[in-house]
């Protein structure tokens, strides 16, 4: 179980002095609007009772190929930390408040960002209080202009001006049957631009498996709107239907229902395992 203070800093990693078991991870995904690919890139850091370790894992959803690429390596070994820039260093690794860079044996992604909207919660501050959140999830950056180079074996990739974001997991074990998405509409003029993230996900506890709970965040004509007060996230409503899933999530004044269609032959299929145990399967697609 977590508890969190509110307003802490999301950037700042929680790894270092956790007790086993514990994970953490920092990702970021971004769309090239050149080429219409998109790629996710994870530093993970993983403590069990067995094994520490640092992982590396960079998909490439090359839209111009129609192919999803996949690349993971590990590091037997914690990174060093820090609250300032370099957050996490390991060798030619780093990430940082702007930036995140790696170099392994078959992938070396070098990225940097220029922010253009505050990062936000999706785990109720009362759940985070009580130490009732087993995982939480903060999305550091929700919206940035990425620049930087990627290559993959033979191939060589370059973005500038790509629309993404970067968010921070941590805890105890994962939450389990997770839905997530996130989509910027950048809009004709700088105030027309639209960020859009939403998270539903259930808590094991015990043999349990509770409620679905959904939590959103929305800047929609220059204001911030967030569905995600503790009654709210029991209201908020996603729902697995042929080919994707909708969702309905209120805001209050306004409510924002949608429907996810990611393209099965887009899509990445990862084995993550739960530091506490058990074995999950994501499947993510960058060009839904």
């Amino acid at each position: 179980l977590l508890r969190e203070e509110n307003g802490a800093d999301p950037w700042l990693p929680r790894g270092a002095e956790a007790p086993k078991p514990f994970y953490e991870v920092f990702f970021a995904k971004l769309n090239d609007p050149a080429t219409r690919s998109a790629l996710w890139v994870r530093f993970t850091v993983w403590k069990s009772e067995g094994l520490v370790s640092t992982g590396f894992w960079c998909v490439l959803f090359d839209a111009p190929a129609k192919q999803v690429r996949v690349e993971h390596w590990e590091e037997p070994r914690l990174p060093e930390t820090g609250s300032s820039d370099p957050l996490l260093r390991l060798g030619a690794a780093s990430l940082g408040r702007s930036s995140m860079r790696a170099e392994g044996p078959a992938a070396t992604w070098d990225l940097s960002w220029k922010p253009r909207s505050q990062g936000w919660d999706f785990v109720p501050s009362a759940l985070r209080s009580l130490g009732a959140a087993k995982s939480c999830y903060r999305s550091a950056l929700s919206a940035g202009l990425f620049e930087g180079r990627l290559r993959m074996g033979e191939k060589h990739l370059w973005f500038s001006e790509a629309w993404g974001s970067v968010g921070h997991i941590w805890g105890r074990g994962m939450a389990e049957d997770w839905r997530w998405a996130h989509a910027v509409f950048p809009g004709a003029g700088p105030g027309d631009k639209a960020v859009f993230e939403i998270l539903s996900a259930r808590a094991r506890l015990g043999p349990f498996l509770t409620p679905r709970m959904t939590s959103a965040n929305l800047l929609f004509r220059g204001k911030a709107w967030e569905s995600l007060g503790l009654l709210t996230v029991w209201s908020n409503r996603t729902r697995e239907e042929e080919g994707g899933w909708s969702f309905r999530a209120d805001f209050g004044d306004l409510v924002a229902e949608g429907f996810c269609r990611p393209d099965p032959a887009m899509t990445a299929e990862l084995e993550y395992a739960d530091p506490a145990g058990g074995e999950l399967l994501c499947r993510n697609c960058g060009v839904s």
